[in-house]
């Protein structure tokens, strides 16, 4: 099963980004025994005096998920920041193989969204159509979910879609980055909420550190978002 594929994909680590990332090449792996078409993107910032990998795998829509898969912490697991979502898109790849990806490089500090620059580059160069571009972070647990409170019509549509659906300010992630060149986009984070409906944030707190660890991460959860909330999403936003 390929939500089972998360276990040893937080087990991979980067420990010189110097040469081809680790976590890159266990991607482009499990894309090619999946049988996803797919394309490595490499590009040279001078900024960081370093070479970013971004992996796309292109359907025939002209809708578009995105989520980040380099880590802060080669000490941790990062599964829910952002393994998990990497996993769930490649989940949806399968189910409607329409739905393009962007597998980005670079989000985590310091390079501040590198990866989201880049693609945003090359999908202009490449005047590639995009209706919207869905950021998935941390979404490897919880069974309600919040949105950044960006003017966005996928956010609009969003909450058509799922009425009293949370809409909140964001910390820093991709979606920013597509926003600023262009692109309606905005993000989505899977969380368990209290009886009051209130989002139970610890998960965010978790990120970049050993505890945000894979036995912490929900496979029923995962694919529930993947089968119930995203597809809804994609179907008709």
């Amino acid at each position: 099963m390929i939500y089972n594929e998360l276990y040893n994909f937080c087990k991979v680590r980067d420990t010189d980004r110097r040469s081809f990332s680790n976590r890159a090449k266990f991607l482009i792996d499990l894309l090619t025994r999946l049988g996803i078409e797919h394309k490595v993107v490499r590009t040279k910032s001078e900024r960081y005096r370093k070479y970013f990998y971004n992996i796309y795998a292109f359907g025939n829509s002209d809708k578009f998920l995105s989520a980040h898969y380099d880590i802060i912490d080669i000490r941790a697991d990062n599964a829910n920041d952002d393994s998990a979502s990497i996993i769930n898109m490649i989940a949806y790849k399968q189910k409607n193989p329409s739905i393009n990806l962007l597998i980005l490089d670079g989000e985590e500090p310091p390079y501040g969204g590198s990866g989201s620059q880049f693609a945003s580059r090359y999908l202009k160069a490449n005047n590639i159509p995009v209706k919207w571009i869905f950021n998935l972070e941390l979404t490897g647990v919880g069974k309600s979910f919040f949105i950044d409170n960006a003017d966005t019509k996928l956010g609009a549509c969003i909450e058509k879609q799922f009425p009293g659906c949370i809409r909140i300010s964001t910390p820093f992630n991709d979606a920013m980055i597509f926003r600023a060149n262009g692109f309606d986009s905005c993000v989505l984070t899977t969380v368990d909420v209290d009886e009051q409906g209130k989002p139970d944030m610890g998960v965010l707190w978790h990120s970049h550190s050993p505890q945000d660890s894979v036995d912490k991460m929900k496979i029923e959860d995962m694919r529930n978002f993947v089968d119930n909330v995203l597809d809804k999403i994609v179907k008709n936003c």
